[in-house]
């Protein structure tokens, strides 16, 4: 177990607490993380696709699917997440309502692509 203690004002908001916390921890490296989590799923997923598309076409379809949605949420999806956090972080409220909206749309979207793989290839 680790036990961090911190002092932080009264005047501290939510957010900036969350980014307190995630230095305090050592998470702010948390960034870096989903570049390569996205990179390894699109690459294992169209691997897989290839290789299944010829003996069962749906499987197949649905992990290049897979394949596809996860190199746009790298490409496309990551770095606005990433533009919209530091703009929120510098105090644009705009952005901080953005980025949880969209941030609810990749785990929303990942946790999609979880479901679908599952229900067609790994229940087999």
């Amino acid at each position: 177990m680790v036990w961090r203690r911190l002092l932080v004002p009264d005047t501290c908001t939510l957010r900036e607490l969350h980014g307190v916390i995630q230095v305090a921890m050592g998470w702010e490296g948390i960034r870096a993380t989903f570049p390569r989590y996205y990179l390894y799923v699109a690459i294992a997923a169209a691997l897989g696709g290839v290789g299944l598309i010829w003996h069962d076409w749906l499987s197949g379809a649905v992990l290049l699917a897979v394949a596809l949605v996860a190199a746009w949420l790298r490409q496309g999806l990551t770095p606005t997440l990433n533009r919209l956090r530091d703009a929120g972080l510098a105090g644009n409220a705009a952005s901080n309502a953005r980025f949880d909206r969209m941030h609810r749309v990749s785990v929303y979207v990942n946790m999609v692509q979880m479901v679908a793989v599952v229900a067609r290839v790994g229940l087999r």
